[in-house]
């Protein structure tokens, strides 16, 4: 697991020297690098600009699993420009799988931009705070 974990950290920014768009190319091609000679069956990525660059290194480098989790419904399509929208469509599409917090996002996903339902988990965000342990004041 922490040859995983360790993959998923180099796409914080600018944790390769990426400093901007323009080294994002590089970034994806050291990523590439890096998954193919730590044999990385798994690359999970968040938010647009990592799963761009996750995207091309995961497929790069011939990752058997890319994970795309997509936090949102629509807020990219409302609060974005065309293609912004366009690009976290296709990179939700390019994934093998794509995780969500919610089954509103996971009908959103199928119905509105067509992603097959059987490619989506929903992996609820947070915990129960019945098994915290707490008393009924305490909340």
């Amino acid at each position: 697991m922490g040859r995983e974990l360790a993959a998923c950290a180099l796409l914080r920014p600018r944790s390769d020297g990426a400093t901007g768009r323009r080294d994002w190319v590089r970034a994806a091609v050291r990523l590439a690098r890096y998954l193919r000679r730590n044999r990385i069956d798994v690359l999970q990525t968040h938010l647009v600009h990592g799963a761009l660059v996750g995207t091309i290194a995961a497929r790069l480098a011939g990752t058997p699993l890319l994970v795309h989790m997509r936090h949102h419904i629509d807020d990219v399509r409302l609060s974005g420009s065309a293609l912004q929208s366009a690009a976290d469509r296709l990179l939700a599409a390019a994934a093998d799988a794509v995780l969500v917090p919610s089954h509103a996002a996971r009908r959103y996903l199928s119905e509105v931009e067509h992603l097959d339902p059987e490619r989506i988990t929903v992996s609820h965000l947070g915990f129960d705070v019945n098994t915290l342990g707490g008393t009924a004041e305490d909340r």
